[in-house]
């Protein structure tokens, strides 16, 4: 009977094991030091650090002698400082040598059945055959072999058997990426249909670089280079580099695409009845890049713009908060007429269920869906297949701690994922 391993239900992907490990090392010296050493660690290190294992991509404040500055910078300049901790700690962070690259074409090929790849690829290594025994896995070598099996009939359902949940999700996404059908890539970890497939493995079953927008943004470099085959783009992620090479001879050189149309402005201003007026407006033209989620809805389509809301989010009046948006709409194809609108009043009046709605303006007011109303949307037709170009203009008023806003987002992005339009279709 197979052992399950308890661990690799958090191990989901390669940037979580790399990003978990990480942060390990950091919360371990953060005990060492308060405990042992004489000179102290920064108190907010060790805040960053613990909300980093969380989420390593949500840690937004800054020292109060730097501005805020992008997700990246931050993670840069936290990087640095705790490397420094680690070196004045004596702490060796040494890694295992990179494994070899080799052929995937050739492996798939020289497949032919579960048993004689066992046999092939065996442990042979008595060290490695001891961590095999004690994590529990006594069927891995069976298990990566089944990938080969999948890969080799591109066929997802040969994943299933899979133990381990982050093998059985890098089978499914292997096979969505050599198929070149981005319908087939896996769920987003954590994620639901709404909040769409894996980003990285869309773009590389897309063969299209563009849509690396919607990764993390620690991911999008290593994202472009896997998808341009170029692994002098990798840096020194030696596992990005693995990749190109094992899939060098397998995939066909991506086009050069014209970037997607992409912007997205938001506007508003407060009761000008009221003493104190707030007005205003700022661009997050990084949201419409990532693309949109569509989905059908009975005779309407659900487009999913901007990451949800979640409890990482700052307050409103957080000295380091930032422009936010969570957008969901529900529209028809087809704008209606001016008679099917009924009052002649420009756009489509939108229903409760028909907008949702978190928008965060700094200093200023964190504003929600639930509380809108006049909803009115111009838009051109749209569509839930992928690729499809998406333009429209929202105005809503919002209330909000006894204020009412007037909030107007312009946006113009792309499905990013959708419908297939027909087996293997790739975005143009």
């Amino acid at each position: 009977m197979v052992r399950r391993l308890l661990f690799f239900s958090i191990l989901r992907t390669r940037s979580a094991r790399k990003k978990l490990v990480g942060w390990s090392v950091i919360v371990l010296l953060g005990v060492f030091v308060g405990t042992g050493c004489e000179d102290d660690a920064p108190s907010r290190l060790t805040d960053l650090a613990a909300q980093s294992a969380k989420d390593p991509t949500s840690v937004r404040p800054a020292p109060p002698d730097q501005p805020p500055g992008t997700r990246e910078e931050l993670a840069r300049r936290i990087a640095r400082e705790l490397e420094a901790l680690e070196i004045e700690a004596g702490i060796d962070r040494g890694h295992d040598p990179p494994a070899p690259g080799g052929d995937l074409a050739h492996d798939i090929e020289a497949f032919t059945t579960l048993d004689a790849c066992v046999r092939a690829h065996r442990v042979t290594d008595p060290v490695l055959a001891d961590a095999v025994d004690s994590l529990g896995y006594d069927t891995l070598v069976r298990d990566a072999c089944r990938i080969l099996q999948a890969l080799k009939a591109k066929d997802g359902k040969l994943c299933l058997p899979i133990a381990a949940s982050p093998l059985r999700q890098r089978c499914e996404v292997q096979v969505a990426i050599l198929a070149g059908e981005p319908a087939r890539c896996p769920l987003a970890v954590g994620g639901s249909p709404v909040q769409g497939r894996e980003p990285i493995c869309l773009a590389r079953a897309s063969r299209d670089e563009r849509l690396c927008a919607a990764a993390l943004p620690a991911d999008r470099a290593v994202c472009k280079a896997m998808v341009s085959g170029r692994s002098n783009e990798c840096g020194s992620d030696d596992a990005c580099i693995r990749q190109v090479e094992r899939y060098r001879t397998l995939l066909e050189k991506p086009p050069n695409l014209a970037p997607f149309a992409s912007r997205l402005r938001v506007e508003f201003v407060s009761d000008r009845a009221k003493s104190e007026t707030y007005q205003g407006g700022f661009d997050l033209d990084d949201v419409a890049a990532a693309g949109a989620i569509a989905r059908g809805a009975g005779d309407k389509v659900r487009l999913v713009i901007g990451p949800p809301k979640n409890g990482l989010w700052p307050s409103w009046d957080s000295p380091h908060a930032t422009p936010l948006l969570s957008l969901v709409l529900s529209l028809p194809t087809k704008m209606p007429t001016a008679s099917a609108k009924g009052d002649g009043a420009p756009g489509w009046v939108l229903g409760p269920s028909d907008l949702s709605l978190d928008l965060l303006i700094p200093h200023i007011a964190l504003l929600s869906g639930t509380l809108a109303s006049d909803r009115r949307v111009v838009f051109e037709n749209v569509s839930a297949v992928s690729g499809s170009p998406i333009r429209f203009t929202l105005t809503t008023n919002v209330s909000d701690a006894g204020r009412t806003f007037r909030v107007k987002i312009d946006g113009e992005t792309f499905v990013r994922d959708g419908l297939d339009a027909r087996p293997g279709a790739k975005l143009r």
